[in-house]
């Protein structure tokens, strides 16, 4: 059984991962117990909520070492609140972006009526984590070092799993021409 949060010491920057096994022990069933109550999403977003979570922490123990022991769990749970409530809205609005997108013509080669394409249909055919960097590029117009930051990759892997995204997308209709971004 894991230990209390309360009970355990909160390792240092420098510490071997090791050291934070039983922390995140600790940790995991109260972010969890959090996410389930408040997200009603697919199980990969409670996992990478978990993850940005858990890494917040790792990559700054002074966060959980400055609250007084008694307190760790009512913060722990307080800051899964917040970040469950701020993707919440950001996929709201997201959603609500997408939802305002136009029908777009995706080949200038073909007369419009015969290639619009329905840009919800061409997310769709997208997976989720591939989506998120084709909405961050072309919907909320972010340059691709800019995303590569967010999702903490290089330049060039960012730029291929987008290029990726979109030629599967580009298969999955059919479509032969070049989609660029």
């Amino acid at each position: 059984m894991a230990q209390r949060l309360d009970e355990l010491a909160i390792p240092t920057e420098g510490d071997p991962s090791r050291a934070w096994a039983p922390l995140y022990s600790a940790i995991r069933p109260l972010v969890y117990s959090e996410l389930f109550r408040i997200l009603p999403y697919p199980y990969e977003d409670l996992e990478d909520l978990w993850h940005d979570l858990f890494i917040r922490f790792v990559r700054d123990p002074s966060i959980l070492a400055s609250v007084v022991p008694q307190s760790r769990e009512t913060y722990v749970r307080v800051a899964t609140r917040r970040r469950a409530l701020n993707y919440v809205r950001d996929r709201r609005r997201r959603d609500a972006a997408v939802a305002r997108l136009p029908v777009v013509s995706v080949s200038d080669s073909v007369p419009a009526s015969d290639a619009r394409v329905d840009f919800k249909e061409l997310l769709s055919r997208i997976d989720e984590r591939d989506r998120q960097l084709v909405i961050w590029r072309f919907v909320d117009d972010l340059s691709i070092a800019a995303i590569a930051r967010r999702v903490g990759v290089s330049y060039s892997a960012a730029a291929v799993r987008i290029f990726r995204a979109l030629g599967k997308a580009r298969k999955s209709l059919g479509e032969s021409g070049d989609v660029k971004g």
